[in-house]
């Protein structure tokens, strides 16, 4: 990591940082053979004033952004406003005897913790979860003469449901019998 600007980074809270939150430091990396400019997020670029992140730091990214022109090119002559936008839920500091380029396991990156990551350092890119318990589904159903909630099961669920359709299966028989005896005494007094 190269500092390109460090006098011209604004420090986290001034009129700077409200106005372009996502690119704030500009830093120059390399893999030892082709360099590229990189933007940092706040997150980073705390991390570049305290000193975490200097001039040598071997950085590992993974899901950052390729911000450059609309106009495709080269990578050897892409324009000067070319560069990586890096966020802090993708970078993390690699080993000291880290190879530089590319790398194909991912694994090297997984997170460990979720209090790892920063609510503000952009799209997590990897992360390693373990499901511990599997709760059931539960119904949830309100009363909208009293306003209560009933909880019930997925089995209790279908035994209401049954009984419902039971109810008003009943209601839609006796309103069509009446509907049918509207019907038939209309006639006979048509007939009549």
């Amino acid at each position: 990591v190269q500092h390109k600007t460090p006098k011209d980074v604004p420090t986290p809270g001034t009129a700077a940082e409200s106005s372009e939150p996502a690119a704030v430091a500009h830093v120059e990396l390399t893999d030892g053979w082709y360099k590229i400019p990189a933007m940092l997020d706040l997150p980073l670029l705390a991390l570049v004033r305290n000193g975490t992140i200097a001039v040598g730091t071997k950085l590992f990214a993974l899901g950052a952004e390729f911000v450059t022109t609309p106009q495709a090119s080269p990578p050897l002559e892409a324009p000067a406003a070319t560069c990586l936008k890096l966020a802090m839920n993708g970078t993390r500091r690699a080993r000291w005897d880290a190879t530089l380029g590319f790398h194909c396991s991912r694994r090297l990156f997984t997170c460990n913790k979720l209090c790892g990551l920063s609510p503000n350092g952009g799209r997590v890119p990897m992360i390693d979860v373990v499901v511990q318990r599997k709760y059931p589904v539960l119904w949830m159903e309100r009363d909208l003469e009293t306003g209560r909630f009933t909880f019930r099961s997925t089995r209790a669920e279908e035994r209401v449901k049954r009984l419902y359709d039971i109810k008003h299966e009943a209601i839609a028989e006796g309103a069509m019998e009446q509907a049918m005896m509207e019907v038939n005494n209309d006639d006979d007094d048509d007939d009549d």
